[in-house]
């Protein structure tokens, strides 16, 4: 049985739902990310990027997967995940700011918290814990970003109509996923203490993490089909 005390979402999706029902969420990733391979030659470097994170999404959550089956344990998967899984959203963001203090700004929170992960993961929360910690600063910078992003695509055109920028899908995807999974992360552990529960908290971020990245998808989409002059933000 997978560890129930520091333990992630999808960890408990695996212990109450079906190898099946974790599949299909598994096939949705893959789905998206030959969509990206497909459609490769046409994106520019950030969307490459979002390919390259689709596909390391897809790769770690299969190897969870394995060694949740074989070993019982798929703990250190994650600890890995996170860091990189950040540094790819980093850099997609790092792509499309053109502010130099927004790129420094971006960098400055960046590094201290690729320490602190590390340091969590070797003094704390070790390879046998689920990087918890980790987790939930990763999600609360990330949303940072998003607004930081926000505010750019309002002040470089507020009369621009921005939804049709894939930009614009990418972020509103990052924040909405994002302050969802902060919620989510920030009542589980309650829950698992006072055995609450916990299908409804499951099977919401179970839906959300499917639809996340479908919503990735339709970035890609969006983002070979109209190609723009410039794809950075002042």
């Amino acid at each position: 049985m997978l560890p129930t005390t520091a333990t992630s979402s999808r960890q408990l999706i695996l212990i109450r739902m079906s190898l099946s029902q974790y599949a299909i969420y598994l096939f949705f990733i893959l789905v998206n990310a030959i969509f990206g391979v497909v459609k490769f030659r046409q994106l520019t470097t950030p969307l490459r990027i979002l390919v390259l994170l689709i596909w390391v999404a897809f790769i770690s959550e299969s190897l969870a997967e394995y060694l949740s089956q074989t070993v019982h344990n798929n703990t250190e998967v994650y600890h890995f995940y996170v860091i990189i899984t950040f540094w790819l959203n980093t850099l997609i963001y790092l792509q499309i700011l053109e502010s130099r203090k927004t790129r420094l700004l971006i960098l400055i929170m960046g590094f201290p918290f690729t320490v602190f992960c590390i340091l969590n993961s070797l003094l704390f929360q070790n390879l046998h814990n689920f990087p918890s910690i980790n987790l939930e600063v990763n999600n609360a910078i990330l949303v940072i970003f998003s607004l930081i992003v926000f505010k750019n695509l309002i002040d470089q055109n507020p009369f621009e109509p921005i939804q049709k920028n894939w930009i614009f899908y990418f972020n509103t995807t990052v924040l909405v996923y994002f302050s969802a999974e902060l919620f989510i992360w920030g009542i589980l552990n309650y829950l698992i203490k006072n055995r609450v529960n916990l299908h409804p908290i499951i099977y919401l971020d179970y839906f959300l993490s499917i639809l996340y990245y479908i919503a990735l998808g339709i970035t890609i989409w969006v983002g070979s089909g109209k190609q723009k002059n410039s794809e950075t933000l002042q």
